[in-house]
């Protein structure tokens, strides 16, 4: 919503990682090429997928 108001471009980034069990996922959110998560170095373990579907719709 504060996105929304402002017009601030937020993009949706996952991300897997592999572990011995088989993987790991992690999602977070991006504006400005800056990560938006409490703990951003938390996603550097994480190799982010090279893009979501284009049909892919949050309300």
């Amino acid at each position: 919503a504060f996105a929304d108001r402002h017009k601030i471009a937020v993009a949706l980034k996952i991300g897997v990682s592999k572990t011995a069990a088989g993987f790991r996922a992690h999602a977070w959110a991006e504006a400005g090429g800056m990560i938006l998560d409490p703990d951003p170095l938390a996603t550097a373990a994480f190799l982010p997928l090279s893009a979501p579907p284009k049909d892919l719709e949050f309300e």
